[in-house]
């Protein structure tokens, strides 16, 4: 999920629209997330298995869920907070 190259956020020559494009990749990946959780919970739900089984599977996939919001969530910390910092010079991070 996370696999794909990330924006140096410490690097003062972020730019606006790519700092943009990354806030919407990792919210793209986040909602992904949570439709992907919501559907593997109603497959299970409808599956005619065990319920032992069911439980020990959906414990697995709330685990694998919340290991991925994790980092998806550390991901758009860190982009707020580089939107935040102040460069050395003082200025603003965000350049047009």
């Amino acid at each position: 999920m996370l696999a794909s190259p990330v924006m140096e956020t410490g690097s003062p020559g972020v730019q606006h629209d790519d700092l943009i494009l990354e806030i919407r990749r990792v919210l793209t990946a986040l909602a992904e997330s949570e439709t992907r959780l919501e559907c593997d919970r109603r497959s299970l739900a409808a599956w005619p298995g065990p319920e032992a089984i069911k439980r020990r599977f959906q414990k697995q996939l709330e685990t694998r869920h919340a290991r991925e919001r994790g980092l998806l969530v550390l991901r758009l910390t860190e982009l707020r907070q580089s939107t935040a910092m102040p460069s050395i010079s003082g200025e603003s991070r965000l350049t047009n």
